[in-house]
């Protein structure tokens, strides 16, 4: 997992450099990294400048309609970077909706934008803005999403993922899904296919049947491994073609396939500890010992519920008749609402713990100890919310 950690940030330091140009240069590209950049907290100077020309660029292409002969490349840009910068509030270009529903109508021929990718991309971006051409754009994507034919070009796939998934289509969402799920597993999507198809499957694998998860993991990891070593390989040619004056690689990862990939390793490496096979021909201590040591501290989490109500740290809350008892009540709340944090933080870690030794069974100390960590960080608003409201309903309710 150190390694992908490695090679990520390696990733991340190039693709920031590619967006040191001119969003005129590859605007689908430099929009499409810009979302996977921002999707994934990443800032810099770089990503500063990309938004100030991605706004530069709308108010050029919606709002005073300069279009050159690449009418197609711009349009599209233009709408994915009001989608782009507005999910992540950095859009200040000024666009009116009848202005963007407008300039939208007058390239909407036979009910789609120029190609397939191009009209999910549009539709994606404006699916909550209800524009006119909305619903006879919808129809015609999901009659096309029919045919085997969009497989042929995976970048199609990522978008089209993404607009099932904010449309709420789950029908189409799935299909896609286990259809690349099975294309996958099955070995025949070509190379420079793979990260696609990967981040689909795994940012969509909830949707999936629980046997075909089994194995996902470790093919994403062998999908992300490989596409960055063939990647430095065809950088370090391309350096030397360079060199000697040779053609550069008719094939080398686009934009997109970086920000897939960049999206894709951060996701995988912040929800998933990797496990080495040593580690799984051992038995740790907590898989040993995890049920005993969880149901120890189940019974110590009562046994401080018990010391608690008999030593008054749990007490009952009485309703002040006036302002001198204010001070006594809060006091009494307070301790309360400490106490049964304690109990509740306890219980969490130990109800972890049991399910992952004595129900899961897992064979991993790092593994275990990651979950009970992850598990009471995810849950801590709802642990200190029920907590001040379990407190409150004991204090006023029981007392010592």
């Amino acid at each position: 997992m150190q390694s992908l950690e490695r090679a990520k940030n390696e990733t991340i330091n190039t693709a920031d450099r590619m967006l040191n140009v001119d969003l005129s240069e590859d605007p689908i590209g430099l929009t499409a990294l810009l979302f996977f950049f921002l999707n994934n907290g990443l800032e810099s100077p770089a990503v500063d400048c990309t938004v100030a020309q991605t706004n530069a660029w709308i108010n050029e292409k919606i709002n005073e309609q300069k279009f050159s002969r690449f009418l197609d490349r711009e349009l599209v840009s233009a709408v994915f970077g009001i989608h782009v910068l507005s999910n992540f509030k950095r859009l200040s270009a000024q666009v009116k909706k009848e202005t963007l529903d407008k300039t939208l109508s007058q390239y909407f021929e036979k009910d789609h934008f120029f190609n397939y990718t191009y009209s999910v991309m549009i539709a994606l971006s404006v699916s909550d803005k209800k524009v006119s051409i909305y619903g006879k754009l919808m129809n015609w994507i999901n009659k096309t999403f029919e045919k085997e034919s969009i497989f042929n070009d995976a970048k199609k796939l990522v978008f089209s993922a993404m607009l099932f998934d904010k449309t709420h289509d789950e029908k189409r969402l799935r299909e896609l899904v286990e259809n690349c799920s099975h294309k996958l597993s099955n070995g025949v999507i070509p190379y420079y296919d793979r990260i696609y198809y990967a981040w689909i499957v795994w940012n969509y694998r909830e949707l999936l049947p629980k046997q075909a998860t089994s194995n996902m993991t470790q093919v994403v990891i062998s999908t992300l491994e490989n596409f960055i070593r063939q990647w430095r390989e065809e950088e370090s040619d391309k350096a030397v073609k360079t060199i000697y004056g040779q053609e550069q690689l008719n094939h080398r990862p686009s934009k997109i396939a970086l920000g897939v990939y960049i999206d894709l390793s951060s996701d995988l490496t912040k929800n998933t500890v990797v496990v080495s096979k040593d580690e799984l021909a051992k038995t740790p201590i907590l898989t040993k010992i995890g049920s005993l040591v969880s149901v120890g501290a189940i019974f110590f989490d009562a046994w401080l519920v018990y010391l608690a109500l008999t030593y008054g740290f749990i007490a009952k809350i009485g309703i002040p008749s006036h302002a001198a008892e204010l001070g006594n009540t809060a006091l009494v709340a307070f301790k309360d609402i400490m106490a049964l944090l304690v109990v509740v933080l306890v219980g969490a870690a130990s109800l972890s713990l049991f399910w992952d030794s004595a129900i899961k069974g897992y064979a991993n100390n790092s593994l275990i100890i990651h979950n009970i960590k992850t598990r009471v960080k995810r849950w801590i608003e709802e642990i200190i919310v029920s907590d001040i409201v379990i407190s409150l309903l004991i204090g006023i309710l029981i007392g010592v």
